[in-house]
Parts: C-alpha cells; sequence; structure tokens
C-alpha cells in the first residue's frame, strides 16, 4: 500500500482533510522530492480539503458550496474553496483556508487581505449566482505545524460558527504536513 493510500485510508477512518496545503508554499521543498509522486500527493490531499469547515458550516444553519468555479471583474477564472451563506438573511463569506509556516503576528491579517485582494473581484458573479445581498471574502491562515490564531477564533465567533472545530482543521494541516515530509524523507530520488 503506497504512503497515498494509506494517508486516504486514514483520512477517510478519521475524516480529517487538509486544507489549502499546497509544496510551492512550503519552504522546506528540496530539488531531490520525487515531483511526479509529490504532486500526486498534493492532489490526493486536495480532493477534499475543507470538509471540516464545509461541515461546520452547514451544522451552523449555512449553505455551503465547495470548489465553486467563478469570474472575475478582470474576466479571470477563479475556483473558490467554499462559499457559505445563510437562507434567512441572503448574505455569506468565501472562506479560504491557507495552510502556511508561521513567520509572525501579522500573518493572519495579511493572509486574510491578500486573500480579500484576490476574490473581491469574485464577488458581483457569486451575488448573482446565489442570488445574495452581500458576501465577504475570508482568508483563513492555519499554521502548517498545527497552530491557529486568534483571528481564526474571532471569525469562528462573528460567522456563528463552533469554535470546538478549530483543533480538527489544525490538526488536519499538521497531518498533511506530516504526509507532505514522509514523502521527501522516504521517496526514492535520482
Amino acid at each position: 500500500m503506497t504512503l497515498v493510500e494509506q494517508y486516504v485510508l486514514c483520512r477517510k477512518d478519521l475524516r480529517t482533510t487538509v486544507v489549502g496545503i499546497a509544496t510551492t508554499r512550503l519552504k522546506l521543498l528540496h530539488t531531490s522530492w520525487d515531483p511526479v509522486r509529490t504532486a500526486k500527493l498534493c492532489e490526493t490531499l486536495d480532493t477534499t480539503k475543507c470538509d471540516h469547515l464545509a461541515t461546520a458550516l452547514k451544522d451552523a444553519d449555512y449553505n455551503t458550496s465547495e470548489e465553486v468555479h467563478g469570474l472575475s471583474v478582470t474576466g479571470s477564472i477563479r475556483r473558490i474553496d467554499i462559499i457559505a451563506f445563510k437562507e434567512s438573511t441572503r448574505s455569506g463569506c468565501i472562506i479560504d483556508p491557507t495552510v502556511r509556516f508561521e513567520t509572525d503576528e501579522e500573518q493572519p491579517a495579511e493572509v486574510d487581505n491578500e486573500k480579500k485582494n484576490i476574490y473581491n473581484p469574485t464577488i458581483p458573479y457569486y451575488l448573482q449566482k446565489y442570488q445574495l445581498k452581500e458576501l465577504e471574502v475570508i482568508g483563513l491562515l492555519v499554521g502548517a505545524r498545527g497552530t491557529a490564531t486568534l483571528f481564526m477564533k474571532d471569525v469562528f465567533k462573528r460567522i456563528g460558527m463552533p469554535t470546538s472545530i478549530i483543533p480538527i482543521v489544525t490538526l488536519a494541516a499538521l497531518k498533511g504536513l506530516i504526509a507532505l515530509l514522509k514523502n521527501h524523507l522516504y521517496s526514492k530520488s535520482n
């Protein structure tokens, strides 16, 4: 059984997912990595990302969709991780969880601003598509070493999500990092 198969099997048992791990974000990226194997691992980890967040949003009475393609006002095509809205108020949010190594206290706000700059131009498209009145972009930093920020806790409280989901999301990010590191350490290089 390959590492990917073991991880997928483990993930099915534990219902954990990895949120937004990308090899370009990892500072440990090394030339001896098998790029094909790493890409396949990242693709497998990415197929069900955000599952815990989407489930928690559904439990908080949000309508949610994952991996939704949309159009920016500049004409570019964007894919958002999660869109969630309340039917009663016709307002909601685009949530983009991003896994990165933690660097400083300002990083959560920087990630949020970065995601707003990327996805705010898609808001008119999603407002029309889902017939919403209001939509907000939220960039969530999930620490690659399994850490959560006060920013994440505040966002969860503000949108009515249980903060009890935070350890599950951060653990999933940590498991994903471990799987990528295991791939790096034990893969055969040429």
